[in-house]
This record gives C-alpha cells, structure tokens and sequence, in this order.
C-alpha cells in the first residue's frame, strides 16, 4: 500500500508516522511482534509493505488528540486500485495522483 501526504498548502509531509490498524479501527497491526508503524519520506511518500487484500484504518500521529484516522484498501476481490474512506470533518482528502499514486492532503 503505497501514497503520498501533503499540507493544506500542498508542501510534502516529511516523516509523518503512519500507524496501521485492523478495518475497525480498534487494533494496532503487528509485523514481528512490534506495532506496524512508517515514517513517510521526504517526499511525503508512505509504503507499507507486503499486505494481503484487505481494508485497513490509517492513524497519522501527532494530528490531534487520537490523530487523523481514515480506512484505505482492497474492498472487493481482483480490485487492484486502492479505495480510501474519509469520515466527516476529518481534514483530509485526495487531491490527486503522484507517479500513478495517490496524494492526501491534510489540513483545511
């Protein structure tokens, strides 16, 4: 699962921690008994790698009290492009596509 962050004023977020959790939202993901966290690089670009198909929730730490959540996957089978589900007033949306792959953007 690979995209890109960005500021409200299209600036890359250099590294942002990515934590993955399961589809609710509820349970951190492990990989080697330790918590399946990234740092997006100085591109804002962020890759968690070697993941079977499936809907996850993102937290971006730092970004407010419980940070930023949204869900990003693979919802349906042989789907290859990555669908993201943004609630409510969280502050982020997609703004485009960067080398075949997605740009958020974070803020107002």
């Amino acid at each position: 699962m690979v995209f890109y962050l960005e500021d409200a004023q299209s600036v890359p977020l250099k590294n942002q921690q990515v934590v993955l959790l399961d589809r609710k939202g509820k349970q951190t993901l492990l990989r080697n008994d330790v918590p399946y966290a990234v740092n997006s690089d100085e591109n804002g670009k962020v890759i968690f790698k070697n993941l079977p198909g499936n809907l996850y929730t993102v937290k971006l730490k730092g970004e407010k009290k419980n940070g930023i959540r949204f869900q990003v996957g693979l919802t349906k089978p042989k789907q290859t492009i990555l669908q993201f589900v943004f609630p409510k007033g969280v502050g982020i949306r997609k703004v485009g596509e960067r080398e075949t792959t997605t740009v958020l953007q974070i803020g107002k």
